[in-house]
């Protein structure tokens, strides 16, 4: 089996996540964030297996 991981931290400050998510079931389809302050962030969805291994691509986005 496997879960997902969601982190999104301000562009070039990865080591401080704004959002930091854990083992969200692979089942769920979305996850809501309901606010971030206007920046730039960047992004990933890791997969990660009952073994610990992860795999993810990182993208950014803007919030106005």
């Amino acid at each position: 089996g496997y879960y997902y991981e969601l982190v999104i931290w301000e562009r070039g400050f990865y080591e401080k996540p704004v959002v930091d998510v854990t083992e969200i079931p692979s089942n769920e389809t979305t996850y809501t964030i309901t606010s971030l302050p206007s920046g730039y962030y960047e992004w990933t969805v890791f997969a990660v297996s009952s073994g610990g291994n992860r795999s993810g691509r990182v993208g950014w986005f803007r919030v106005p």
